[in-house]
């Protein structure tokens, strides 16, 4: 039986190291729940100090970011707000990590006018394990989203039309890549026109996808001519559950054949993928 001063031993040892231990970012979504939370009390309440401590140095240098948060008070105070989608990405450099987290925001003005303001926003922390400096999150860029009314076909789009869309492009997806097709592939994702999908590449998709079960857990129309979404990616075998925001744009067709993935990154978690599938599939923003 082991020793009273060995027991204590261990449970020292075992202090230190879940001290040292930082601990996980937060998911994504309740991150930028947070931070808007905070930042909005402020901006409701005009003060101009406490709102300047959510700006970062680089986004005040920025024009088009500075001049919004010159005039956010009279834009967005007392706007109701609901975060369309949130993801991490991490800039790596030698001995510091800048963590970033982007968001998409639609801003909705109070009674009578009901007003809709949509902004693209990346917030960054500028230490390593951020997760421990939750309040050290600043706006690092802020620019406003607009979306074009030009196309009125969208205006008959229906989460029916949606939900078919969406099982037509995952469907195709998904058995492109469990047979290697890459004309297959490229045919419904949006690349640049010089970029093709490399032999390599492919084998990189089997091996994240083969043997996976999708499941739609989201979407939202956007009378852009896009229709953005959260799919569960599971790994039959694992079990092991990954989360995706996918982006489906439509080349002013109702045809569902004409919509093509658009966008595609990994949330919450840091398995899968390297992000925005760099070197894989090369999306044209």
């Amino acid at each position: 039986m082991p020793s009273p001063a060995f027991l204590l031993l261990l449970t020292f040892l075992s202090h230190v190291a879940s001290a040292a231990h930082p601990g996980h970012l937060p998911p994504p979504m309740e991150l930028a729940k947070d931070f808007f939370e905070r930042m909005m009390t402020a901006v409701d309440s005009r003060n101009d100090v406490a709102i300047k401590k959510f700006f970062s140095p680089t986004a005040l240098a920025d024009p088009e970011t500075s001049k919004i948060y010159e005039t956010i008070s009279d834009e967005l105070a007392g706007y109701s707000r609901t975060i369309d989608h949130a993801f991490y990405d991490v800039y790596k450099q030698p001995k510091k990590h800048t963590w970033i987290l982007n968001c998409t925001v639609f801003f909705r003005g109070p009674h009578p006018t009901y007003s809709r303001k949509n902004y693209d926003l990346t917030l960054e922390n500028q230490y390593n394990n951020p997760q421990t400096i939750p309040e050290a999150w600043q706006v690092k860029s802020m620019h406003r989203k607009v979306y074009s009314r030009k196309i009125s076909k969208m205006d008959n789009f229906n989460s029916a039309d949606a939900e078919q869309m969406l099982s037509h492009l995952l469907s195709e997806f998904m058995n492109s890549i469990m047979t290697r097709d890459i004309g297959r592939l490229e045919r419904i994702v949006y690349m640049k026109d010089e970029f093709s999908i490399s032999p390599t590449g492919m084998q990189q998709l089997f091996d994240l996808f083969n043997g996976n079960r999708v499941e739609i857990r989201s979407y939202r129309i956007v009378s852009s001519g896009e229709v953005t979404s959260t799919i569960v990616f599971t790994n039959q075998a694992t079990q092991v559950a990954n989360l995706f925001w996918m982006v489906f744009k439509n080349q002013f067709s109702e045809n569902p054949f004409e919509w093509k993935i658009t966008d595609m990154k990994l949330m919450f978690n840091d398995f899968g993928p390297p992000r925005d599938f760099a070197g894989i599939l090369n999306f044209s923003h």
